[in-house]
């Protein structure tokens, strides 16, 4: 039987490691760089951090998902696949914290001081979850949701659809992917209970 460490460690470095814009599909296991951290044979520094940064942040992702109506299990896999739980991480496009929001929605979304504030974990996972929650209410479907806020929604607007871009469209099946993992982890412990 797997415990609830072993089953979230493995698919959270699953998940994580991958390059960006693949799935886990896409790529030879080999080739991936952390190879050994998939198969949790390893304790490399990356794979302490990410596990340290996911036990500091999974509270507060489960409560403020809960907050905003959301299931724990999707916040946390938006989290996972956007910034690996580091609340100080910053993409090259400049979106920023756990939930990588562009300081422009954030603003939208009424946050204020969004470069420094989307930097502080619970203010950053509300603005996710509450810009999540919008684009769900906006197209009443996951998969649109989760594109719209990969890729804004005027491109899925425009596009009728996903839209077309490498990032988006590999970026949707690996949050949902990841959504099923978490919940049936979720599951396997309230069974165990």
């Amino acid at each position: 039987m797997f415990s609830l460490a072993h089953i979230t460690r493995n698919l959270l470095l699953a998940a994580l490691v991958a390059a960006p814009g693949l799935s886990l599909a896409q790529v030879p296991p080999k080739k991936l760089p952390t190879y050994d951290c998939l198969r949790g044979n390893s304790r490399s520094a990356h794979c302490e951090q990410l596990l340290r940064n996911y036990w500091q942040h999974e509270p507060a992702i489960r409560a403020i998902a809960v907050h905003y109506g959301l299931e724990p299990a999707l916040l946390m896999a938006l989290v996972a696949i956007e910034s690996q739980f580091n609340s100080r991480a910053r993409s090259p496009a400049g979106a920023l914290g756990l939930t990588q929001v562009m300081p422009d929605t954030a603003r939208g979304e009424g946050l204020q001081d969004p470069k420094v504030n989307l930097y502080q974990p619970e203010l950053g996972l509300a603005t996710g979850a509450a810009y999540l929650r919008k684009m769900w209410f906006e197209f009443r479907d996951w998969e649109l949701a989760l594109a719209a806020y990969n890729a804004g929604p005027g491109a899925v607007r425009k596009h009728k659809g996903i839209p077309p871009y490498r990032e988006t469209q590999a970026y949707v099946p690996m949050v949902l992917a990841l959504y099923r993992e978490f919940a049936w982890a979720d599951a396997m412990a309230r069974a165990s209970k």
